[in-house]
Order: structure tokens, then sequence, then C-alpha cells
């Protein structure tokens, strides 16, 4: 990449920009309350390059690298030589320290992931199997009625334990149509929390879409924390103007008192999202 090309793209729009015709291969980006930084890897030039964007809460740092090494950099927007590199060894040595932690992050993050989808289809496998467990009990309970009225039958010398037979077979069959009858309910309430699930879901996604479509927020990988209620609304930690709260408030919150969070924590009833684009 051209040096002329390069500066206009920083004075456009730092390192950014350019990379809309770098063919940019991974990019993930970090924001805290007074910090951000964008990491860009870019496998479309050999040798591969990584292009970092940084701001510490004071200065902005524009760093491009091959592998390891620095081969230009922009302090402020300000081009330094490359036998001044030396004197920005902390911050770099700091910047390379935060991408590897977070990277190592990303991959201990997948992994739990993928234990949580093992887990979840193991979850299925063994209702699936209760279910059958259940079937298998009530055909059971149908044997025994069958066997009681034998019972009554081969005890029709014997009246009073024939009688006591009866009465117990009539409490088996109420029990286990009294756990058949359980079982139904906890499959309709099953399906109607899993119904419930994906509509807060639903809802949660077009609350973030609306976000990104007005520019509240560039995308959605940008949002890390969100709380809507009717006292407040944030995103990202930084509280709403009372116009915007009132807007989102009025078209997502159900019933007052509602509250939707993601990311973060919340009390009483409402919505609560950990990690939208991780399963739950």
């Amino acid at each position: 990449m051209k040096t002329t090309f390069l500066k206009q793209c920083i004075l456009s729009a730092t390192f950014i920009a350019c990379l809309s015709t770098a063919h940019a291969q991974s990019t993930y980006t970090k924001r805290s309350a007074n910090q951000y930084m964008n990491v860009i890897d870019d496998s479309s030039v050999n040798p591969p390059q990584t292009i970092i964007n940084y701001h510490d809460g004071q200065k902005q740092y524009d760093i491009k690298m091959e592998g390891d090494k620095v081969i230009e950099m922009y302090v402020d927007h300000k081009k330094v030589p490359a036998d001044s590199f030396y004197l920005y060894n902390g911050i770099i040595s700091k910047i390379k320290a935060q991408i590897k932690q977070d990277k190592l992050q990303a991959e201990e993050d997948m992994k739990q992931a993928q234990l949580d989808m093992i887990q979840a289809k193991k979850d299925q496998e063994q209702a699936m199997e209760d279910m059958k467990q259940a079937e298998l009990d009530k055909i059971q309970a149908q044997k025994d009625m069958q066997q009681a009225a034998i019972d009554e039958k081969q005890a029709y010398a014997d009246k009073v334990q024939a009688d006591k037979d009866h009465q117990q077979a009539l409490l088996d069959n109420k029990q286990a149509m009294a756990d058949m009858v359980q079982a139904k309910k906890d499959m309709q309430q099953a399906e109607l929390d899993k119904k419930q699930a994906e509509e807060d879901r639903a809802l949660v996604k077009s609350l973030i879409n609306d976000l990104v479509k007005e520019r509240i927020i560039p995308d959605e990988q940008s949002l890390s924390n969100l709380t809507l209620n009717n006292d407040e609304f944030t995103i990202n930690g930084k509280k709403q103007s009372e116009e915007l709260h009132n807007k989102y408030k009025a078209k997502f919150l159900r019933k007052p008192g509602y509250s939707i969070s993601y990311g973060g924590y919340t009390s009483g009833f409402g919505i609560y999202i950990k990690d939208y684009n991780k399963k739950q």
C-alpha cells in the first residue's frame, strides 16, 4: 500500500477506511468507558499485515505491523519516523499483550460455546428418553389395572382381600392419570417458555436493529450492554437522551415496570439476555 494512499485514508477515516480496499480477513473491536481498540488481520497481502487503531483515553494510535514488527505508526494522526518507534515500546507492548489476551479469550469462548451445544444436545436426548419412559409407565399402569382385575376374580373367595386389591388398583390408576396430566402440563409449559424466549430474543434483535438503523451504534457487534426500563435507557454504559428513551420505551416496553437488559444484570420482571450471539 503506497504511503500517499495511506495518509489519505488516515485523514478521512483512519486505517479503517483503507480496509475497504485491503480485503481484511478478520476484524474485532473492543471498547470500554474511555478506551477503544480495533484490530484487523489482513492476509490478502504478503506478508500478512495487522492494522491496529487504539485510543487509550488520551491519544490515538494507528499502527501497521508485519508479524510482530511495527512497520508504520501514527500518533494523533501524525506519522512517527521509524527510528522513533522505540519511544512507544511501552504502549506497543501493552497493545500486543491485550490483542493476545483477547484472542485467547475468544478461543476459550468458542470452546465453551461448543461444549454448551454438546450439553444442549444431551439434554434434548435425555428429554426424549424421559418421554419414552413416561409412555412405558403409562403402559405399565394399564397392565397394573388389568392385573388388578385378574386379582379381583382370583380373590373372589376372599372378598375382603379382593376389595383391598381393587381399591389399590384404583389408587394406582388415579396416580398414573395424575402423572400423565402433570407430564402434559410440563410439556405445555416448556413449549410456552420456549416460545416466550424466542419472542424475547426477537424483540431484543428488533431493538438492536433499530439502534443500528438509526446509527446510534455502528453495528450489532459494537453493543456490549444495554438497559431499557421506565427509569433509564443506557447503551454500553452511556445514558441516552430523554427523547430517545421515551421513543424506545414506547416501542419496546410491553407494560409499566417492564425491563430489557442485554449483556448486564436486571431485576424485576422483563427480558434478560446475557449475550445475544451466544446460545442461552
